[in-house]
């Protein structure tokens, strides 16, 4: 899945609540808390190359073609989807 080296995040001060819900969540999935973390990380990286991405499809189009495509409103929608899917996961 990942290629090369892999780098190690440390979160400092995590509220217990808020790891608790984490473990949860994880353990629904049936996932370790770790992958469950490298998956929500994982797609916050995805959501975020494709928010640049359309931002950028929307500033060449208005450049290039004169058309109107609202970057904000591109980047408003991936984070909307981000947000969905991470209440999603904390719902399960």
């Amino acid at each position: 899945m990942y290629s090369g080296r892999m780098a190690n995040v440390q979160i400092r001060n995590v509220p217990d609540s808020v790891l608790e819900s984490l473990r949860n969540t994880a353990n629904t999935r049936g996932e370790s808390l770790q992958q469950y973390l490298l998956s929500v990380l994982s797609e916050q990286a995805r959501i975020d190359a494709t928010a640049a991405v359309l931002a950028e499809a929307g500033e060449n189009a208005r450049a290039y073609n004169n058309v109107s495509i609202d970057s904000a409103q591109a980047v408003r929608a991936a984070r909307d989807e981000r947000d969905q899917h991470l209440a999603a996961g904390y719902s399960e």
